[in-house]
């Protein structure tokens, strides 16, 4: 450490042999070693709530992309689990492997936004059509297999993590979309994560994969 130009010259050097732009991993407290280089290449940071964090649900933190912009790996977990999620989708991948531009990141959605005001209604419309319903609750897992925690409210949105069965997750609205009722979790800096909770027809619960209160 010390030295910003030594990444700097390995980075130009993979670029020059192989035609690609590596993906530089680094911790959050390092970012400003690496900065020089995120023009043309994309960050790993590795940033742990504690080392003893041995879990598979991603922990409720910031996580700083510094001169980069966004993040295209966080490393969640330290000691003898090392977890990580990616912020990218298949054709992402695909780049990171082959000569070209920086593959384009695909950031964490925010939250939707309301178009009426929330102290007064207790329903809203998001950007996409789907209306939301204003409710305070938890939810605990009770299927086996767990459920996927996603960055949207659709099954193609991007993956958070797999929340096991007796996971218990506190919301604040709902809304049926695409044949499922969706939860909605606060999470940091003002970003949610959506969690199907069983499936919808007509706008009304089908089944359940757990319990409220």
């Amino acid at each position: 450490w010390g030295n910003t130009n030594w990444v700097r010259q390995f980075v130009d050097e993979v670029h020059r042999l192989t035609g690609v732009w590596p993906v530089i991993y680094v911790q959050e407290s390092a970012l400003g070693q690496v900065a020089n280089c995120a023009k043309d290449c994309a960050i790993w940071v590795a940033k742990y709530a504690s080392m003893n964090w041995n879990s598979w649900t991603v922990p409720d933190m910031s996580v700083s992309s510094g001169a980069f912009g966004s993040i295209a790996g966080w490393q969640y977990t330290g000691g003898d689990m090392d977890s990580s999620i990616w912020y990218l989708d298949a054709n992402a991948w695909d780049k990171f492997a082959k000569p070209g531009t920086k593959p384009q990141i695909e950031t964490p959605k925010p939250a939707p936004t309301s178009n009426q005001n929330s102290t007064k209604y207790d329903s809203w419309t998001d950007d996409l059509g789907v209306k939301w319903f204003k409710e305070d609750g938890k939810f605990t897992i009770t299927v086996n297999e767990g459920i996927v925690l996603r960055w949207g409210a659709t099954t193609n949105s991007t993956k958070i993590a797999v929340l096991p069965k007796d996971s218990v997750i506190k919301y604040d609205a709902f809304c049926h979309s695409g044949g499922y009722v969706w939860i909605r979790q606060p999470r940091g800096n003002g970003q949610y994560g959506y969690l199907p909770t069983g499936e919808s027809s007509g706008g009304k619960r089908t089944s359940t994969w757990g319990k409220f209160e």
